[in-house]
């Protein structure tokens, strides 16, 4: 499924990682709930979604993304955390930007991966 709005396309790509994100990022591929792409040409921009279950907890998530963030140079702004809800975000030396908003959920959590590649 795809479709151009305001220069902007979106590739669904169900439930498998999108075509050109970076592999290494650990998400629990069995268990994606949606995925997809947005091409921004004007901008130069390509984003990256992923969203999937997990039944770990909370601080094992967040731990395990800001050490990703470490081992991959990505700079990270401070995690705003709340008891229900985490947002992490780096950036890194190359300007791409990731975001992970953690939900606690009953029995898990929702992981929402943002990934933004400037071409």
């Amino acid at each position: 499924k795809k479709f151009s709005s305001e220069n902007v396309t979106l590739a669904d790509n169900n439930k498998s990682l999108p075509a050109g994100l970076i592999v290494d990022i650990p998400i629990e591929t069995t268990n994606i709930i949606k995925s997809e792409t947005l091409t921004y040409p004007d901008k130069k921009i390509v984003q990256y979604n992923v969203s999937y279950n997990s039944t770990k907890s909370m601080d094992e998530l967040s731990s395990l993304y800001l050490n990703y963030f470490k081992i991959n140079s990505f700079t990270a702004d401070d995690s705003k955390k709340n008891g229900t809800v985490d947002i992490l975000r780096g950036v890194n030396k190359n300007g791409n930007e990731m975001s992970v908003i953690i939900i606690l959920q009953q029995g898990g959590n929702m992981v929402l991966i943002s990934y933004v590649v400037r071409q």
